[in-house]
């Protein structure tokens, strides 16, 4: 006697359900006075959903004069965590001071700020950094020659972080650095730089810059 034995198999297809997906650009110029953009993005899902107004990536951006200076910004929520971050940025680019000899300089840097908030275990954790750079020099506009001589050039970077409750932290370090060349033709360069930094954790100090490690 011969027994067949049948096999059947069922294929269940899967899919990912979009409740609603939102995806919002918008760009804007007013008369060269104020230039900006950002997005704006909401996704619901069977799987997630997070809403996001700039990123981290992409963040919103409002530049006065329509130039290099601004601010930036964003806001990213998430069923765990929500992110913020801001930030102002500046370049006065290259300014003279004379006609067919004078002074030049320039000045540039900004300051960025980032929180983040998670919601079980409770935890906030920021940081900031904050740059400053300048450069001053001479120059020589003539109709047959022309050239830019810088003399001093000098840079500041800070950087601050905190966490609480677990650890409880305050960590932070300046850096700063300057060069000086005094020689009119050829370059001679004399440099200098100095490095502080400290953090508290928990009670207890050390000599280091960060919460991590």
């Amino acid at each position: 006697m011969n027994i067949r034995q049948s096999q059947h198999f069922t294929s269940i297809p899967q899919f990912d359900f979009v409740f609603l997906q939102i995806d919002f650009n918008v760009s804007a110029n007013f008369w060269n006075a104020l230039c900006g953009g950002g997005q704006f993005k909401m996704v619901i899902n069977d799987k997630e959903w997070f809403v996001k107004l700039g990123s981290k990536q992409n963040p919103i951006n409002v530049n006065l004069l329509c130039s290099s200076s601004g601010y930036t910004s964003f806001l990213e929520i998430y069923p765990s965590s929500s992110v913020i971050g801001i930030g102002y940025s500046f370049d006065t680019g290259d300014r003279t001071w004379g006609e067919v000899f004078g002074c030049w300089g320039r000045a540039w840097g900004g300051i960025d700020v980032l929180g983040s908030l998670t919601y079980s275990p409770f935890q906030v954790s920021a940081s900031a950094t904050l740059t400053g750079n300048a450069k001053i020099g001479v120059f020589i506009d003539l109709s047959v020659w022309s050239g830019y001589k810088t003399l001093l050039e000098a840079s500041v970077t800070a950087n601050l972080q905190a966490t609480f409750p677990d650890p409880f932290c305050l960590a932070g370090s300046i850096h700063a650095e300057a060069c000086f060349d005094p020689c009119p033709i050829f370059s001679c360069d004399i440099c200098a730089s100095a490095t502080l930094k400290l953090r508290y954790k928990n009670g207890s100090f050390a000599l280091k810059s960060n919460c991590s490690d």
